[in-house]
């Protein structure tokens, strides 16, 4: 039923709410006051009967207080006119009779950001949006920041762009309003496939667009000038990820340059809204020329008030009749208020609530409430009743995908980690897609379409699921040095990727033996392992081959200078050899010299001692050359003496140099310590001296009120 039963004839049915039973109550006072006629009488007992069995629908207490009490006024008219009455006392409420409403009314979104149609059930952000559109007028582009569940995404598609489509700006609703772009890995690829849908271009348009986008910075701005007159709205959601998930500094920069020059033209006032998640802010000082807009066009979105909380909770159901019994809502303020991710949790409760509706009626209830665990508890109590639901091998994948998704900071901090799917085919890929689908389906991940399959975005569906899953939080805590580590080891895969495949990006020393403990590498991640591991082994190799090379060369060396040695010792052997020749052959020569005749024996005495002098000059050319080789032996050892001293010497004066700087870099520290202790010692006499003079003018103060006293 709805209020348009008020005009229903049924002697005794009730009316279907407290609303429809004022609505007659209105229609009843005109009549009453126009005359007191037998037909107006009659349709008052027909109300108070009807109004007494409305109690069945009614469980609100301030609902029973406000019907009883049209009830009671319209019992006293009745009575002053003599009419016969019945009890008009509410009749109880009946949980039975409540209304039943279809799940496609459900006015909840659970961890989903609101969109544009959900216009009419975004409540609670009024003001915010009001001051956004203000904001409008000062700058061209506004930067919404907030936290990881403050509701940037909601505020902009629910909010903002609808009140700017229906005229809360001047000349708004002829504005031109572009899809939504989240920049992804390829902003300028979502920036052109923003402009094809608009302006209806074909799919072979897109490449071309954003390699002019790169290009020109002011392609943007002439393509949408070209097509008309009115400003052009532009919606960045998630801009951090130009940051994060970019990695090129060409796309990045003609985006962000392309946006810029949007905004800067002297023409319309063109209008680009970007949401940024506050923990990088930081990442902007890469651009100046943005970080000089962002301080003129930053908005805060702050947590939800308790009446801002209580708004969003009770408005979308008033739209369809849905009820809270008393204490809900009450308590679900409770829980929420000054949570930092308060209306994605706040939004996922309701929706359990909503599912939790006994036989679909329009009645959420406490003991609904109860059994949830309150709206803090819920999301761990749901996410933990999927993950007991799985067997033992998927729990395993679904824990690993869980802690990939997540990104530890140095702090206590935890944060959403969006990956590509094919990051997370760390084991089987049917097994990874499995154990993705369910976690889809139970609402604890987002994933967002990509080019291929292999290139879809997965996330958590909300970062308050980090923070608030227990599971997760002590997953977490447990594995965080190994997650950031862990995460290291992804990043450095993928920028040796983008460099290339360089071997300088490679892995060494311990940080390749943390590499190869683990067991849950993606395909990339296990060749960064792999060529970092045969890098490593082949330069040992080539390290131990010198090493040889080093060693069979001194052995070379070695068998050289012993070879030179027995040369030497040969050449002493044949030496003496010959001089034992020659003491043989001048016995020999004496002897023949006193059997010869005695006119050749002076003659044949010089011819011996000619060939003496002449044996005796070869025997000191071979003393002379043995003494060569020695003479070249030591110049050798000269040689690499004399290299060892002047290395010794180049060592010794880079310690002296270093030597004499750390000695004045003493000698400043001693200095600056002196004068650090002075100030000391003058501060210690100037606070002594204070005191002295404080314990002075206390004890005249004191004397002169004595004085005064007497």
């Amino acid at each position: 039923m709805s209020s348009l039963d008020v005009e229903e004839n049924t002697v005794d049915a009730p009316y279907n709410s407290l609303s429809a039973l004022r609505e007659v109550h209105t229609r009843l006072l005109k009549l009453y006051k126009e005359g007191e006629t037998e037909d107006v009488l009659a349709e008052i007992e027909t109300f108070v009967r009807r109004g007494s069995a409305t109690g069945t629908l009614l469980d609100n207490e301030n609902d029973r207080y406000a019907g009883q009490s049209l009830l009671d006024y319209w019992m006293t008219v009745l009575y002053r006119a003599r009419r016969n009455t019945t009890d008009a006392t509410l009749a109880e409420f009946d949980p039975s009779l409540a209304l039943k409403l279809d799940d496609s009314l459900c006015p909840y979104r659970g961890l989903n950001a609101f969109q544009e149609e959900d216009k009419d059930i975004f409540c609670g952000r009024q003001r915010l949006i009001e001051k956004l559109i203000e904001k409008t007028k000062e700058t061209r582009m506004l930067f919404i920041v907030g936290p990881s569940g403050s509701g940037k995404s909601s505020l902009v598609l629910a909010g903002m762009i609808p009140a700017l489509k229906n005229g809360a700006a001047e000349g708004s609703k002829n504005w031109q309003y572009f899809p939504r772009i989240v920049p992804g890995s390829n902003p300028l690829k979502g920036l052109a496939f923003a402009l094809g849908k608009v302006y209806n271009q074909p799919a072979d348009w897109l490449p071309q667009a954003a390699e002019k986008l790169r290009q020109d910075p002011r392609y943007l701005l002439n393509t949408i000038e070209s097509a008309g007159s009115e400003p052009a709205v532009l919606i960045v959601d998630q801009f951090e990820e130009v940051f994060t998930l970019c990695t090129d500094d060409a796309l990045r920069d003609g985006f962000i340059n392309s946006l810029v020059a949007l905004t800067e033209s002297s023409g319309p006032r063109h209008l680009v809204i970007l949401t940024l998640r506050t923990d990088f802010e930081t990442y902007l000082v890469q651009n100046p020329a943005l970080m000089s807009i962002f301080e003129k066009g930053q908005v805060r979105v702050m947590p939800l008030t308790a009446t801002d909380l209580r708004s969003a909770i009770e408005e979308p159901a008033k739209r369809i009749g849905l009820k809270f019994e008393d204490g809900v809502v009450d308590a679900l303020v409770k829980d929420i208020l000054g949570e930092p991710a308060g209306l994605p949790l706040l939004q996922f409760a309701l929706l359990r609530l909503w599912k939790m509706r006994e036989d679909g009626r329009n009645r959420i209830t406490l003991k609904d409430y109860r059994k949830l665990g309150g709206a803090r508890r819920a999301l761990a109590l749901t996410a933990d009743d999927f993950y007991q639901s799985l067997s033992d091998e998927k729990q395993i994948t679904a824990k690993r995908i869980m802690l990939r998704l997540a990104r530890p900071s140095g702090n206590a901090e935890v944060t959403s980690n969006p990956v590509r799917r094919k990051t997370l085919y760390f084991e089987a890929p049917y097994r990874v897609d499995e154990v993705l689908e369910e976690l889809y389906e139970a609402g604890l991940v987002r994933i967002t379409k990509g080019e291929t399959k292999e290139q879809d975005k997965v996330e958590v569906a909300h970062e308050a699921l980090v923070r608030n899953w227990g599971t997760l939080v002590d997953w977490i805590e447990k594995e965080r040095a190994a997650m950031r580590q862990r995460l290291r080891l992804t990043a450095s895969a993928e920028q040796w990727l983008e460099h290339g495949k360089d071997e300088g990006g490679l892995l060494g020393g311990s940080l390749l033996e943390e590499a190869l403990r683990y067991d849950d590498l993606n395909d990339l991640e296990k060749e960064f392992v792999r060529v970092s591991k045969s890098t490593i082994e082949r330069a040992e190799q080539e390290k131990e081959e010198a090493r040889q090379r080093e060693k069979e060369l001194e052995q070379a060396n070695m068998l050289a200078l012993q070879q030179k040695n027995e040369a030497i010792a040969r050449n002493a052997r044949r030496l003496r050899s010959f001089l034992t020749i020659l003491a043989l052959l001048l016995i020999v020569s004496i002897g023949t010299a006193v059997y010869g005749i005695a006119q050749a024996r002076l003659a044949k005495e010089k011819t011996e001692f000619a060939m003496a002098r002449q044996e005796e000059t070869a025997v000191q050319k071979l003393l002379a050359e043995n003494a060569a080789l020695q003479a070249e032996e030591q110049r050798h050892l000269a040689e690499d003496r004399k290299k060892e001293t002047a290395d010794a010497l180049d060592k010794s004066v880079a310690a002296e140099k270093l030597a004499k700087v750390e000695s004045e870099k003493a000698k400043k520290q001693a200095e600056l310590a002196d004068a650090r202790r002075k100030e000391a010692e003058q501060a210690t006499q100037r606070a002594l001296k204070a005191e002295q003079e404080a314990r002075t003018f206390s004890a005249q103060l004191k004397k002169l009120n004595e004085a005064n006293a007497q």
